[in-house]
């Protein structure tokens, strides 16, 4: 069977949701060291019977990027501020652990 075609419309389609997740990280101001935006990715398959797969891959901490963290008390802040206000993550401890915060904080 014949994909090229089929196979060349998913990939545009796939640059383009990859474009527009990295400029919606920049512009929501969560790009620091680069490294989520860089490894934003597709794969295309094609199967021997024509059929097409189209997987997206990333960090495994781009959800915590997208959805937030919510602070360990839990308590949600006003909507619209910078947080996990609807967040499914949220700390377990009330100590972030320095090694974790003190490059960023360098940075």
């Amino acid at each position: 069977m014949k994909t090229l075609e089929t196979e060349k419309v998913m990939k545009a389609f796939a640059t383009k949701v990859v474009n527009r997740a990295i400029n919606n990280l920049a512009k929501q101001d969560h790009i620091d060291t680069g490294t989520l935006a860089q490894n934003l990715d597709y794969k295309v398959k094609v199967y021997p019977s024509g059929a097409l797969e189209l997987d997206f891959t990333a960090p495994f901490y781009w959800k915590f990027q997208e959805k937030g963290v919510k602070g360990s008390s839990g308590q949600n802040s006003p909507k619209g501020k910078r947080n996990g206000y609807n967040s499914p993550f949220k700390f377990t401890s009330k100590n972030i652990p320095e090694s974790a915060v003190l490059p960023w904080v360098k940075r």
